[in-house]
């Protein structure tokens, strides 16, 4: 997920990015695809995860499904940041929802 996070918020580019992470990562060195593929299926499910982080929390404002879907991603990355640790929040996410945040799935 941090990798994933990074991704949609580093100003650079995703192998610079990458670089950095990696660096610091030491042993992990995640290939520059996997993380694109990671960032495609995170944007493909924005509407799922949407609709878990309104059960998880009711009383959350979530950005507005008319705005630029790669702003909308990077919105809920902050506020997926924000709630809880993001490895508690995944797990939470699949005990309410019952898929992961990567999960293929185009429409609920």
């Amino acid at each position: 997920m941090l990798y994933t996070k990074k991704a949609f918020t580093s100003g650079g580019t995703l192998k610079d990015c990458l670089d950095a992470l990696n660096s610091i990562n030491e042993g992990l060195n995640i290939p520059r695809q996997l993380v694109y593929h990671y960032k495609k299926r995170f944007m493909q499910n924005l509407s799922l995860i949407q609709n878990g982080l309104r059960q998880l929390s009711p009383e959350l404002k979530l950005p507005c499904n008319s705005i630029e879907k790669k702003e909308r991603a990077r919105e809920l990355l902050v506020i997926m940041d924000n709630l809880d640790r993001v490895d508690s929040f995944s797990q939470k996410f699949y005990e309410i929802t019952n898929k992961t945040l990567f999960t293929l799935c185009n429409q609920l």
